[in-house]
């Protein structure tokens, strides 16, 4: 954990999409919307009047995983 700007920021390395909506759920962020910047994805909040930057890396990395799984099961045959 650090800050800047005001900010708290806290990284995570989340190792599956089940863990990095953990991390939002806790921190009651479920619905915010995250900005992908390079292997990072970066979601800011509030915690208790604290305003939060959560920085998960990999994160965009395990979205694209997901899509491409989902694409090569409704692939069509020919």
């Amino acid at each position: 954990m650090s800050t800047a700007g005001g900010e708290a920021r806290l990284v995570v390395n989340p190792r599956s999409l089940a863990d990095w909506r953990q991390w939002l759920h806790k921190l009651g962020a479920s619905d915010a919307r995250g900005t992908s910047v390079g292997t990072a994805m970066i979601v800011r909040c509030r915690v208790d009047g604290v305003r939060l930057q959560l920085v998960g890396y990999g994160v965009p990395a395990l979205y694209q995983a997901r899509t491409a799984e989902a694409q090569r099961r409704t692939a069509v045959r020919p």
